[in-house]
């Protein structure tokens, strides 16, 4: 695609699908499953600006609405090769195929003989539609018979009744608490369907990823991206596969079993993207290897440098591991009385949700005293506080207000050729980047009394220590040198409204 390329609904002088009753009304397209973050992922522990690199104490860290491992692998591989104590991990969602994931891509770095082999495979399992057959192998080799042997044992027990197990592998732990019917889910996945044919996975995919009711849609997405890495995105949506360009794709021709859970259906939406769950700037400003415009090559080599890091980390920190599959809110009902350094909460904060008084109330008891640990944190991250309180009357504001700065990093139309002529829509998806956030954000904390509520729960928001409160936010003005290249890449990355709040008990 030649930085001149135009969305066909341009070349054709119609109107896109995306607009009024002309196309498919649904916001999103495909499965309903959120296998992959859709934020870059985040080190939730910062140990170097918070206790200290030398800190001498346990960390004991909760993701109690988890999402996949990235949050994991991200905090676990950036630990300072200083701090000599161990880490213990929860990980909960309320998701039983989120978590029959994250047990697998866990099974992967503890039982794999070589850290090269586990994390070729555990990028491919997180993130690919197909797998090699040694990946398969590995699967359906010790960690099968470790799931088989559970399964068998607790055959007997009511299907709804949790089940425990606990493994050891050298100074690593992982303690599965699930119930019966999902250890039984967690055996199907290390199989690929029946009757699933590379082939029919292919067509079962590709209906969703390059669906031709929803050509506008990708198309509204490339007019964002950055030209050199749109050939990308549409191989990966092509293909699946996550690998560099020029890459051999010949034995990649079994099914993901992680992904196909069965052979009717693909569970993601036609957005998902791999590339939203990490840093886009970290992709591609830490990889030399892979082209600049091969932008999945990047985060292919970016994720064997983190994964590889964190199965290492996790070695020489005797880390330990336990996967819950229960709803955040019952959560304490099953750790008994332990706390934490931190915890992660994901967006069940945002209003649609739990929302912030009802987060605070069940897993505010579970976080460190101040008193213990004065670095204890609570983060909660908020997707959708900002869009879901815009009035009408807000966006036009604030689309006034932000072209003057949209100007200095899109070039103006020299005239408007169609109602919906490209130049004009990114101008208009452009102006979110430099709306001014802050002001409605604290609009939002005021209508649903953050202050209050903290109070109530003897909680109470401090400083961000841990993650920027808007760390995908434009940080450079135009004219700065890279100012160019960094509102293109978060143009394209579809991210700037995520807000991160940090808390800490009052006492």
């Amino acid at each position: 695609m030649k930085a001149e390329w135009k969305p066909d609904w341009a070349t054709t002088g119609r109107t896109p699908a995306f607009v009024g009753d002309n196309g498919p009304s649904q916001v999103v397209f495909g499965g309903n499953k959120y296998l992959w973050g859709n934020v870059p992922a985040i080190d939730v522990l910062q140990l170097a600006k918070n206790e200290g690199r030398n800190y001498d104490r346990d960390v004991h860290l909760l993701f109690a609405a988890s999402g996949d491992l990235r949050n994991v692998i991200e905090t676990v591989s950036s630990i300072p090769e200083t701090f000599q104590k161990s880490i213990s991990m929860v990980l909960n969602d309320r998701d039983p195929e989120i978590v029959i994931r994250n047990a697998i891509l866990l099974l992967i770095s503890l039982t794999a003989e070589e850290i090269k082999e586990a994390v070729d495979c555990m990028i491919h399992i997180f993130y690919s539609a197909f797998l090699q057959k040694n990946h398969l192998d590995i699967l359906q080799g010790k960690i099968r018979a470790l799931v088989a042997d559970v399964v068998q044992k607790v055959d007997n027990k009511p299907l709804k009744s949790l089940q425990a197990k606990s493994w050891t592998f050298g100074s690593r732990i992982l303690r599965l608490i699930l119930t019966k019917e999902v250890w039984c889910k967690l055996l199907e996945r290390l199989d690929v369907p029946i009757n699933l044919t590379v082939q029919k996975a292919h067509q079962i995919r590709t209906a969703v990823t390059l669906a031709p009711s929803r050509r506008d849609y990708r198309e509204r997405r490339y007019m964002c991206v950055f030209p050199a890495h749109r050939l990308s995105q549409q191989r990966y949506r092509m293909d699946g596969l996550l690998l560099p360009f020029g890459a051999s794709r010949a034995q990649f021709d079994t099914p993901n079993p992680t992904l196909f859970e069965s052979n009717q259906s693909w569970p993601l939406k036609d957005s998902s993207d791999p590339l939203e769950g990490w840093n886009i700037f970290d992709i591609l400003n830490k990889t030399p290897r892979a082209a600049s415009s091969d932008v999945y090559g990047k985060l292919y080599f970016y994720l064997q440098y983190a994964f590889k890091a964190f199965i290492e980390k996790s070695i020489t920190l005797n880390a330990s591991f336990q996967l819950f599959n229960v709803n955040a809110e019952e959560l304490s009902k099953h750790l008994e009385s332990e706390t934490f350094s931190r915890i992660e909460v994901s967006n069940i904060c945002d209003a649609g949700y739990l929302g912030c008084a009802k987060t605070l109330f069940s897993l505010g008891p579970l976080l460190q005293k101040k008193s213990t640990n004065p670095h204890a944190t609570l983060i909660m991250l908020f997707m959708n506080a900002i869009e879901e309180n815009l009035t009408p009357a807000d966006q036009a504001a604030a689309f006034r207000n932000s072209m003057a700065q949209v100007v200095k990093f899109l070039p103006p139309p020299v005239f408007r050729t169609h109602p919906y002529d490209p130049c004009y829509l990114k101008y208009m998806l452009a102006a979110d980047l430099f709306r001014d956030n802050d002001r409605f954000f604290n609009k939002y904390m005021t209508k649903w009394r953050f202050e209050e509520c903290g109070r109530l729960a003897n909680m109470a928001m401090k400083k961000n220590t841990v993650v920027e409160k808007w760390p995908m936010r434009l940080k450079k003005k135009a004219g700065q040198p890279g100012a160019k290249e960094e509102f293109d890449l978060l143009f394209g990355s579809g991210h700037g409204n995520e807000r991160y709040v940090e808390w800490q008990t009052l006492e």
